[in-house]
């Protein structure tokens, strides 16, 4: 009678560790999702970690030109500027976040002492992902105690598989004799 009620415990303990497992590893969207206007245009920024601009456009120039020649012809399209629901507020450093793509439009123009004129682009939604544990704006994030133990998870999930594994064989092996 001791040996299903063992089964059903470690069942529930596998199944909830998977689960929490799966939550703090799967990346998820950091900002909210906003709805667009017609100005709004989509380009995708790519991190550059030296001195100044912050990001810098590798394939969208064409697209964030043809929106701004008009109206900012000194611009220069090749680096950007982010403001408004920029994803930087979950992170300590922006390096975590790596590339991504923004929803916006420009609202004017930023002097950069190295590089002119560069567009200042006010982000209404990015589609930067970021797993919970690495994140800095979540109750996981900062606690290190917390994140330590989520970072073990992994590792309990596969004892207590392992330690599951003997149980359902003995089980099947009494019912077959």
């Amino acid at each position: 009678m001791k040996q299903p009620k063992k089964v059903i415990i470690i069942i529930i303990v596998l199944l909830l560790s998977i689960a929490t497992t799966l939550y703090f590893y799967i990346p998820t969207r950091i900002t909210p999702k906003q709805k667009l206007s017609l100005d709004d245009i989509k380009i995708k920024v790519h991190l550059q970690v030296t001195t100044g601009p912050l990001y810098y456009l590798k394939y969208d120039k064409d697209k964030l030109w043809n929106a701004i020649k008009d109206s900012y012809p000194d611009a220069n399209p090749k680096y950007i500027k982010l403001t408004g629901n920029t994803p930087n507020f979950a992170v300590n450093d922006p390096v975590s976040l790596g590339d991504f793509y923004v929803y916006g439009h420009v609202i004017g123009t930023y002097n950069d002492p190295t590089e002119g004129e560069i567009p200042l682009f006010n982000v209404k939604y990015s589609d930067a992902r970021l797993e919970p544990i690495f994140r800095d704006d979540t109750f996981i994030g900062k606690s290190s105690t917390l994140t330590f133990l989520i970072l073990l998870l992994p590792i309990v999930t596969l004892v207590l598989l392992i330690l599951f594994i003997p149980i359902l064989f003995k089980e099947y092996k009494s019912k077959k004799s």
